[in-house]
């Protein structure tokens, strides 16, 4: 998957993204009302009844935006949806990458020669060794 840096105006962003947003919410809302009222009309009431109507929009609301997000006057998000999806994947990457490098960089600088990197030397070792108990 190939990703590649645009630019975009960060204000055009904020703005699509809170009325994106905010109608996110609003359709939230209206669905789970609608599809509860309709269950609690259908059969005779009760908590789980709400509750799957709730579901039930969520799903609605999931599946209109699924279905939005192709559209042209979606770019910005988009992008920014993929751009935090390549960023988390690389942010996997990042604590043995960071170990790595330090490792290569004690190596370099002669502070810890390849063969005490491995378990069960160095100084702390040397020292139990040379008083056990």
């Amino acid at each position: 998957m190939s990703f590649r840096f645009e630019t975009h105006a960060p204000e055009t962003y904020r703005r699509k993204a809170k009325m994106i947003s905010l109608a996110m919410a609003g359709q939230l809302i209206v669905f789970g009302l609608v599809f509860a009222q309709l269950l609690q009309a259908a059969f005779d009431g009760g908590f789980w009844l709400n509750a799957l109507g709730v579901l039930l929009g969520l799903v609605a609301t999931s599946l209109t935006f699924a279905v939005l997000r192709e559209r042209p006057w979606m770019t910005e998000m988009r992008y920014v949806w993929q751009l935090k999806h390549h960023l988390s994947r690389v942010s996997g990457y990042l604590p043995a990458l960071r170990r790595g490098v330090e490792e290569g960089q004690r190596q370099r600088h002669g502070l810890n020669p390849p063969h005490l990197l491995s378990p069960g030397h160095g100084p702390a070792r040397r020292a139990q060794r040379a008083h056990p108990g």
